[in-house]
């Protein structure tokens, strides 16, 4: 009994997680039972995903573009043509089909991009940049390359890597988490009806 107690009060080398604002559970999460770390790792993503996004606002205006068809544009100039199809584009973007289709059209009336029959599948088309498109990608590069260097100064190659592979990782579970969150949502909705 005695043993019990001290573990519900904290005491016996176990801290319990009796904090109900708690935003995460993971213990490698967790510092010495504190999520605070995490938060501050939050709050800094969230700041530096705004002046990408800021970053992002810059190169398409320069380009005479919104911030969507400058995400396309580059994804379709990247891509092999024979890869550069309107479901790879939107996997690339992380934006939907529908709306890649419609952005894609405006960059074909543009003359900045290319489309054309698929070969083997007449279901579906090749993109590519067209003449005009590659141009515009050549001089925003150049625009780009101090900005970039800029926002990643503080990194050493190290880190680069560690980024890179931590990023991918983070954003291929991304949409895992938004359908937990969903669940959840309704989950607790229930809960708060029935209660």
């Amino acid at each position: 009994m005695g043993e019990a107690n001290s573990m519900r009060n904290g005491r016996g080398g176990h801290k319990p997680n009796r904090n109900p604002r708690m935003t995460v559970t993971r213990s490698v999460l967790l510092e010495e039972g504190s999520d605070t770390r995490f938060r501050d790792l939050l709050h800094a993503i969230f700041a530096f995903s705004s002046q990408l996004e800021a970053a992002r606002a810059r190169f398409a205006a320069f380009i005479g573009l919104s911030p969507a068809q400058y995400m396309i544009l580059i994804a379709i100039a990247r891509l092999a043509p024979q890869e550069a199809g309107v479901a790879q584009i939107a996997d690339r973007v992380y934006l939907s089909p529908a709306f890649v289709t419609i952005e894609i059209n405006k960059l074909v009336k543009m003359g900045l991009v290319i489309k054309t029959p698929h070969p083997s599948d007449g279901r579906r088309v090749v993109l590519c940049t067209s003449s005009q498109g590659d141009q515009r990608l050549a001089a925003l590069a150049e625009y780009q390359r101090p900005v970039n260097d800029a926002l990643f100064a503080p990194l050493k190659r190290q880190d680069f890597v560690a980024l890179h592979r931590v990023m991918t990782a983070l954003s291929a579970g991304g949409d895992h988490a938004l359908a937990v969150a969903d669940f959840v949502d309704g989950q607790l909705r229930l809960k708060k009806k029935a209660g």
